[in-house]
């Protein structure tokens, strides 16, 4: 792929050097050569171009797709994102209400408590203290008082689940004998 203006010398020069003049051939191989070089060089500028709009399409394709693969990601992120915490503010009211469950129940145990603890001291108050500890320590049963409050377990959440029945029902008489439950 000649360019015009190398053909155009070309021709010049051949009308100007005589075919037989030794000079004229040198010449006339060195424009040839150089009028491919300059060809081949044009063809690499061509070349050089061409990757240049290459490299320049290719690169904001490869952007484009970078920054849609970030968003997917930021996107997929939010959801994982959005999911944890439902899940913590859930675990937070079920662990919540389970506790305030447990304090209500362990109110209610105390409350109980007291009151068979005042029920006791106000027997205790009306028996006279002696013929009370006499009758107790005489027949096979012994009251012991830390007996007819249960235990309370702050991780049994059905300890308190129908209401407390009254532990002076089942418990032992002043007397020595067993209640009827």
């Amino acid at each position: 792929m000649r360019h015009q203006a190398q053909d155009t010398f070309e021709a010049g020069l051949a009308r100007r050097t005589p075919a037989s003049h030794p000079e004229g051939d040198a010449l006339r191989k060195i424009i040839t050569t150089l009028a491919v070089k300059n060809e081949e060089i044009q063809n690499f500028i061509y070349a050089l171009k061409q990757m240049l709009q290459n490299v320049e399409a290719n690169s904001t394709k490869v952007q484009e797709d970078l920054e849609g693969e970030f968003q997917s990601l930021y996107s997929l992120l939010d959801e994982l994102k959005e999911g944890m915490l439902m899940k913590i503010k859930q675990d937070r009211a079920s662990r919540t209400y389970e506790l305030q469950n447990q304090l209500a129940a362990c109110t209610k145990a105390l409350e109980s408590s007291e009151e068979l603890l005042e029920m006791a001291n106000q027997t205790l108050e009306g028996a006279e203290n002696h013929d009370f500890n006499q009758h107790c320590h005489t027949g096979s049963y012994t009251i012991d008082l830390a007996s007819l409050v249960p235990p309370v377990d702050a991780s049994d959440k059905d300890l308190f689940s129908s209401p407390p029945r009254n532990a002076l029902d089942s418990a032992v008489s002043p007397y020595g004998e067993q209640t009827p439950s």
